[in-house]
């Protein structure tokens, strides 16, 4: 049972305490009854008079009840105060360390007082409470230490003079203390490594609604009766104006409470047994989640790391919270998971520290293939027979591109090709590379004196054999060559599995059109360079009348999705841009078809490589 001196009890007695003698008069009163037990978090050390404490001592002395009061710890001197002196200290841990009996051995009570797990930090402090004629008068006395991190310690080692038991602990039938273990009537308390005890506190309001005002006590004290909540066998605790608010705070996980739910909190423990455990030593638990989140943060990616903080964080809280519901067991995961995460974020920052290494250099070799690569394209200002007009442009995929289309002149004829190897990016630039090589060197061949036409079914060839040498499934590509007359006009042509070439006629009742077109395809098939060295490719030929165009492309002109359709764009959107276009002049055929696809596909990055190149008789 608890009583409380409220604030009901301050208005009706108009103080904030009681006398020396309505005090004893109370505790006479409730320690009628048999089998009482009475804590009173008080320390009586006022400047009573002396016949004032010898009155109520004698009264105290006469009660049934088992009593307890508090004292308290300094570490220097203090005037106006009434230390305790060894003695009585002595005495007092007789009282309290009270050995169980079992198999008729009886535990004895310890003899060495330096224990490894008692609270070395006020070994040498002295102790204060009340004057030693009213202090023997009670049954025993304990402290109150208690700290903003939830523990209480609950024996203090003052060499050479005895332990004192937290108050909450002095009423307990048995304390057995050994090197290693306190049991409180039986019951193992687990200690930390600085000998103290985590408070298993319940919520105040659990207190606050078992809690009666002290003003029933004082009328019985004083004038008789019978105060009929108190019965036989109760623990019941007398809180002091101090204890219930008026000036000791304490800061628990419930807020700032009272300081008297300290040692309720203690003595309901001890009654029911209920004590919480710790893990006394998260150090390695630390040390492994540090090591398991550095290593996470380093080898996964980012977004794959976030999710494994979240998984393990919420697994800790929710197994921290399955222990201490269904064990008592207090895991704290605050310092394991400020480990995992730092070492996470640790592993997370040097993963992208090597990883902005590593994609600096793979930049830097970028930089150079594209460079490389941009060296294939023929110059634009390079000299050009006015015979034959050319326009070319040109979009990789990425850094690098599959597509290449190159032209040069040689004794009369103008010669113009375009490749598309397989995918793009580094490898299908290698391929353009290899290509590139070999035309060059047939170039250089074409340039000799004795040296005639090539025919691009013999240019193809070239590259196929080298391709085929390479042994690669990534050493492929289309390849479309076309060779025109500068003065005749005629044109011979090859294909070798790019799209077919679209023939624009100057006039629009050109006899190669069909009915009804203003475009005709070009059919050339061959299959795509570098899969057998045993390939034949098969020369076209026609002739192109002064004003006709020539339109070469890559797939990806046709292949890449429209930001209209979210689908390929097509060869009818070619078709429809060609027709419109037809009777346009070179430069506005090659730059208007160019604008219109780049608004077709918009923001949308190109899935492959794109090229298109035009070819006009003047």
């Amino acid at each position: 049972k608890i009583f409380s001196f409220d604030d009901t009890t301050v208005s009706a007695e108009k103080s904030m305490d009681l006398d020396l003698e309505t005090w004893a008069a109370v505790i006479r009163a409730i320690a009628g009854k048999d089998d009482i037990h009475l804590i009173i978090p008080k320390l009586f050390d006022s400047p009573y008079k002396p016949e004032e404490m010898a009155r109520a001592s004698e009264v105290i002395r006469s009660a049934k009840a088992k009593s307890s009061v508090i004292v308290f710890t300094n570490s220097a001197p203090m005037s106006l105060r009434h230390e305790i002196s060894p003695k009585i200290i002595r005495d007092n841990e007789t009282k309290t360390v009270r050995p169980s009996v079992t198999d008729s051995v009886v535990t004895p009570a310890p003899v060495t007082l330096e224990r490894s797990f008692f609270s070395k930090h006020l070994s040498d402090n002295l102790t204060y409470g009340a004057d030693s004629a009213l202090l023997d008068s009670f049954t025993a006395f304990g402290h109150a230490e208690y700290a903003a991190d939830n523990h209480v310690t609950p024996f203090i080692a003052l060499r050479s003079k005895g332990l004192l038991p937290h108050v909450g602990l002095t009423l307990a039938d048995h304390v057995d203390v050994s090197e290693s273990t306190v049991l409180i009537n039986g019951k193992d308390i687990h200690l930390n490594k600085s000998g103290r005890i985590l408070v298993n506190f319940a919520p105040p309001e659990v207190y606050v609604k078992r809690a009666y005002s002290f003003n029933p006590l004082i009328k019985y004290g004083r004038n008789g009766g019978d105060i009929r909540v108190i019965n036989s066998g109760d623990y019941v605790v007398l809180l002091p104006s101090m204890y219930t608010g008026s000036t000791a705070f304490t800061e628990t996980p419930f807020g700032s409470v009272p300081s008297a739910f300290v040692t309720i909190a203690l003595l309901q423990s001890t009654l029911s047994g209920q004590w919480l455990r710790e893990i006394n030593d998260p150090g390695f638990v630390v040390f492994l989640l540090g090591l398991a989140g550095l290593s996470i943060g380093y080898l996964l990616k980012p977004r794959y790391a976030m999710l494994a903080l979240l998984t393990v964080g919420a697994f800790m809280v929710m197994t921290s919270a399955g222990l201490f519901v269904a064990a008592g067991v207090a895991l704290s995961f605050v310092f394991p998971l400020i480990s995992f995460f730092c070492g996470s974020f640790t592993g997370m920052i040097v993963h992208n520290s090597v990883a902005s290494i590593e994609e600096g250099r793979i930049l830097r070799e970028l930089e150079v293939a594209t460079l490389v690569q941009k060296s294939f394209f023929t110059e634009e200002s390079k000299a050009m027979s006015p015979a034959v007009g050319i326009e070319g442009n040109f979009i990789p995929a990425s850094e690098c591109g599959g597509d290449w289309w190159s032209h040069f002149e040689d004794k009369g004829y103008t010669y113009v090709v375009l490749g598309d190897a397989i995918g793009h990016g580094v490898p299908a630039a290698l391929v353009t590379a290899v290509a590139f090589s070999i035309s060059c060197i047939i170039q250089y061949e074409l340039s000799q004196p004795d040296a005639g036409p090539i025919v691009p079914s013999r240019l193809m060839s070239g590259i196929n054999q080298v391709l085929c040498a390479m042994r690669s499934d990534l050493a492929c590509m289309t390849f479309l060559a076309f060779r025109v007359d500068q003065k005749t006009g005629e044109c011979v042509f090859a294909n070798a599995g790019n799209p077919q070439p679209v023939l624009i006629p100057a006039n629009p009742s050109d006899p190669r059109l069909a009915k009804g077109q203003r475009t005709k395809t070009l059919l050339a098939r061959g299959n795509v360079l570098g899969l057998s060295a045993e390939t034949e490719f098969e020369n076209h030929s026609m002739t192109l009348e002064s004003g006709d165009r020539v339109l070469m492309y890559t797939d990806g002109l046709i292949e890449n999705t429209s930001q209209t359709t979210k689908k390929a764009i097509g060869k009818i959107w070619l078709k429809n841009q060609t027709t419109r276009l037809a009777a346009a002049d070179l430069k506005r055929f090659a730059g208007d078809l160019w604008t219109t696809y780049r608004s077709e596909v918009g923001n949308i990055p190109p899935d492959d490589d794109v090229t298109v190149v035009v070819i006009t008789r003047a």
